[in-house]
């Protein structure tokens, strides 16, 4: 039982290193969309990617919001880190939880409108 529950942890505590190294991905690649206009492909499928007609203006939107994404994926890696580590609460996982779902929600909604502003 203890061997089990020390399993799901250690699962956790990947997943959110993971999140942590994809947060700081998304704003390193916020800062070079910036820079260059040149839309990841990590961001839109391959089929929409040539089809974006103002690739310029798609990152200009888009850029801000990839960022702010990247902030919300490394902070909710480190928040719940530090929640299993020091807090050991369900309630503050839920928070963490919904308020990481808020995000994913809001990337993927501007994500949507830019996809159609400029396709």
């Amino acid at each position: 039982m203890v061997a089990a529950a020390m399993g799901n942890t250690g699962i956790m505590t990947i997943f959110d290193f993971i999140l942590i190294v994809y947060g700081i991905y998304s704003i390193t690649t916020a800062r070079k969309m910036r820079q260059d206009h040149q839309v990841p492909q990590w961001l839109v499928s391959q089929q929409d990617l040539v089809r974006i007609r103002q690739p310029k203006e798609f990152c200009e939107q888009m850029a801000p919001k990839t960022m702010i994404f990247g902030f919300i994926c490394a902070g909710y890696g480190l928040y719940e880190l530090a929640v299993e580590a020091f807090l050991k609460m369900q309630m503050a996982k839920a928070i963490g939880i919904a308020v990481f779902g808020v995000g994913i929600v809001w990337f993927l909604t501007q994500l949507s409108k830019a996809k159609k502003k400029y396709m």
